[in-house]
């Protein structure tokens, strides 16, 4: 999965400044505790679990995508993770028993940061179900490794070309329309030169992940070469393909880090050939592309 680098990533600061104005409240309304009335038990328990969801918070900021479900996964953390603090330093601080509020802070932010939590994951869920769902569509035809890219993990032009053969004779067959999109990332070497070419498999890789998602079962998505995808999309006519398009190029830009840098240009073809390769070719060969960027959006 892609995220934004630590040095680029506000959550961090922020997950600090919520420890630091934690530590502050203590200092500012509490009074140390004297060394014989800390039950350091209860603080080597209460410090693990914070330092296990610090972890846990850690590991969210670095493996997901910016999105939806991941800022709750983030606000439902943050919210546990104030409360563990302030219960933790409950163990050093002793507090006025007018200063209820300390009490507060310490107890409601658990229920609902637990709650928000639930809410990120039954969306997670959502999303892997989602993915799920297409691996198994791709499966249905058969499984062969010599078609399969090893960074993305779509299926190459070797597979859409057998796939694209078979549905050109089924739409002979059923008279349904057939198209073919092709996604070209361009600009993507800027990536690579400003972020390393780490940042920009992983960047692949999300977009290969995004595309599956958004797209039905029907559907098939391929990793053309480097920076090139294709898209199969049977029972589609073209304009149905051109609205895709749009929305394909609205839902890159929002989801996908980096989209500063980058254009997406798609080229869009319904097929009337009798063969996969000429089809291919004459996708090639359109001369209308529809290109998104991040300060301008036309179809």
């Amino acid at each position: 999965m892609l995220s934004t680098p630590i040095w680029r990533d506000a959550r961090w600061p922020l997950l600090a400044l919520l420890l630091l104005v934690c530590i502050g409240f203590a200092l500012q309304f509490g009074s140390p505790k004297p060394a014989a009335f800390v039950d350091y038990l209860d603080v080597l328990g209460e410090g693990s679990t914070l330092l296990l969801a610090l972890i846990g918070v850690g590991a969210l900021l670095l493996t997901r995508p910016r999105g939806k479900v991941t800022t709750l996964l983030f606000v439902g953390s943050l919210l546990l993770c104030g409360s563990l603090t302030l219960d933790l330093l409950d163990e050093f601080f002793r507090y006025p028993e007018d200063v209820r509020y300390m009490s507060w802070l310490e107890s409601l932010p658990l229920p609902l940061g637990l709650l928000v939590l639930a809410i990120g994951m039954y969306g997670w869920h959502q999303e892997q179900k989602l993915i799920e769902r297409q691996l198994r569509a791709r499966e249905l035809h058969y499984r062969d490794h010599r078609f399969v890219d090893p960074l993305t993990t779509l299926y190459n032009r070797n597979y859409l070309e057998h796939i694209l053969q078979r549905e050109i004779a089924l739409r002979f067959e059923h008279r349904d329309e057939l198209c073919l999109l092709h996604l070209n990332v361009k600009g993507f070497a800027r990536i690579n030169r400003v972020h390393g070419s780490h940042e920009g498999d992983r960047m692949l890789q999300r977009l290969g992940e995004l595309l599956v998602t958004l797209l039905r079962d029907t559907d098939l998505v391929c990793r053309d070469h480097s920076d090139r995808f294709l898209l199969l999309l049977p029972r589609t006519e073209r304009d149905e393909a051109l609205a895709l398009v749009s929305f394909l190029q609205q839902a890159l830009l929002q989801e996908l880090p980096y989209a500063e840098l980058v254009r997406f240009d798609f080229r869009c073809h319904q097929v009337a050939e009798d063969n996969a390769l000429a089809a291919l070719q004459q996708l090639m060969l359109e001369r209308n592309k529809v290109a998104a960027h991040a300060t301008m959006a036309t179809c």
